[in-house]
C-alpha cells in the first residue's frame, strides 16, 4: 500500500466496530496486522478536499431553511450537483436524505468522498458534513 493512502476494507462496509476498537488499542499493531505501517493510514490530500466539499454543502444547506417539500428539493438537488457533481448519490434515511459524491479514483486507489446528511426531524434541514 502506498504511503498516505488510508486503509480501505470494502468487505466490511459499516460493520467495523471490532476493527475500530483494535485500532484504538494499538494503531501500530493494527497496521502491522494488515501489512502496513501507521504512515500508510494517513489520508491523502484528496480526502481533505472531499471533507471540505461536504462541509461547504452542509453550510449551504444550514443557511437555506429547506423544508421537505417539492420546491426545496429542486434547490437541494442543485446544491448537491454544485458540490458533489452531476453523478452524486442520494439515499433515503430515517428522517432525511444522505448525499455523497460518486467514489473517485486517485491512481489505482479509492479516496474519500464528500458527503452530507440532511435531516427533517425538526422540520428544517440540518446537515452533518
Amino acid at each position: 500500500m502506498a504511503k498516505g493512502k488510508g486503509a480501505f476494507f470494502p468487505a466490511l462496509a459499516n460493520d467495523s466496530d471490532k476493527l475500530g476498537k483494535e485500532f484504538l488499542d494499538s494503531p501500530k499493531k493494527f497496521a502491522s496486522r494488515f501489512g502496513m505501517n501507521t504512515e500508510d493510514l494517513k489520508c491523502p490530500p484528496e480526502a481533505h478536499e472531499a471533507l471540505t466539499r461536504g462541509e461547504k454543502f452542509a453550510a449551504q444547506v444550514k443557511a437555506s431553511g429547506f423544508q421537505p417539500d417539492d420546491e426545496s428539493m429542486v434547490e437541494l438537488k442543485e446544491l448537491a450537483k454544485t458540490n458533489f457533481g452531476d453523478d452524486f448519490n442520494v439515499s433515503l434515511i430515517p428522517f432525511g436524505l444522505q448525499f455523497r459524491e460518486a467514489a473517485n479514483l486517485v491512481g489505482a486507489d479509492l479516496t474519500a468522498t464528500g458527503s452530507g446528511t440532511v435531516t427533517w426531524l425538526d422540520t428544517d434541514a440540518d446537515v452533518d458534513g
